[in-house]
């Protein structure tokens, strides 16, 4: 009898009950949103450093003056990638080069990049080991030719041919859009703008003079990774190192998940304040209605219901919305 009362009784206040599911499904859905907002940036970035550095075998680079991970990395001479090609089991060099590069829409206002920096980026060419794939046109050669993100293009609507200003740290500069490029199969890195040159060019606009940031190193297929380690090390100036691709990207990862544990912080913070104000109003709610429902409930005692046969329906009732609000919250976030 109590579950026949049960269900009249959520019939007859429907409009309610739905609305007391709903609070519960949006608080629900923020919080569990929150976790998989924040694990899904850090899955993103994870396989975007490991899509970049995938070719890498190892990297030569400075040391850090201090313990502070996140410090600037003093850069590392141009002549260095040369010498480091004739060492025996090393199949190709690139050399690393990555400044603040704004690009500016054919109206001249800058183009916006989604919270991401505005990268100008030395390039070798779709043969290289960066994981930046060509594709449109081709590689950029010489002074005033540039190759962008296809994203960004397709965005703002820039076409192969089309002029494109740039704005560097000393000023603007003109190039042609002679190619289109992407990450791996994206064709975007992250929402950052990306402007790529050839590494002689990037060196003039990007201010880096006769160095680079640091340079990457692929090995011939079966070469012993820790002796061509130990024969660079032998010709590395003081106060440079060299380490493994996979370090690299552990370490981008590292500083990465860093940011996104914060700013995933801040988001549960805000949904936890969101599920207990729910929480309060859905509280206030029951106690509203259950004050209008004496008459009912006395009723029930009346005709012979007992008080712990009257709590349970009280209690099914809120189970009940309160499972199906969890429920709808949940499956919200995992088809979103």
């Amino acid at each position: 009898m109590i579950g026949l009362v049960t269900r009249r009784s959520m019939r007859a206040r429907l409009g309610r009950n739905i609305f007391i599911a709903l609070a519960i499904t949006l608080g629900v859905a923020f919080v569990a949103g929150s976790f998989v907002l924040a694990d899904s940036i850090r899955t993103t970035f994870d396989s975007l450093f490991s899509e970049l550095n995938q070719d890498v075998d190892l990297e030569v680079r400075s040391v850090l003056a201090t313990d502070n991970a996140q410090a600037q990395r003093d850069p590392v001479p141009a002549s260095l990638a040369d010498e480091l090609a004739a060492i025996p089991g090393v199949a190709e060099v690139e050399p690393v080069l990555q400044r603040f590069a704004q690009l500016l829409d054919p109206d001249g206002e800058p183009v916006s990049t989604q919270g991401a920096p505005a990268i100008g980026a030395a390039w070798t060419g779709p043969t290289g080991i960066s994981g930046v794939t060509l594709k449109e046109g081709r590689n950029p050669e010489g002074l005033g030719e540039t190759a962008i993100d296809r994203a960004t293009a397709d965005r703002v609507g820039f076409e192969i041919g089309d002029p494109i200003d740039i704005v560097f740290d000393d000023g603007v500069r003109s190039f042609e859009i002679v190619g289109l490029v992407g990450l791996g199969s994206a064709d975007g890195f992250g929402g950052a703008t990306v402007a790529t040159f050839d590494p002689a060019t990037a060196r003039e606009v990007l201010n880096a003079g006769d160095t680079y940031d640091a340079i990457d190193l692929r090995l011939d297929d079966g070469a012993d990774a820790a002796a061509v380690a130990r024969d660079i090390e032998a010709l590395l100036p003081d106060r440079t190192e060299v380490v493994t691709g996979e370090q690299v990207a552990q370490e981008a990862s590292d500083q990465i998940n860093q940011f996104v544990s914060l700013f995933g912080n801040g988001l549960l913070a805000f949904a936890f304040v969101t599920a207990f104000v729910s929480a309060f109003i859905i509280n206030n709610v029951f106690g509203i209605t259950i004050t209008q429902r004496l008459r009912e409930l006395a009723l029930l005692r009346a005709i012979g219901a007992n008080t712990k046969q009257v709590r349970s329906m009280i209690i099914v009732e809120a189970l009940l919305i309160s499972i199906t609000g969890t429920v709808l919250g949940l499956s919200h976030r995992s088809t979103s």
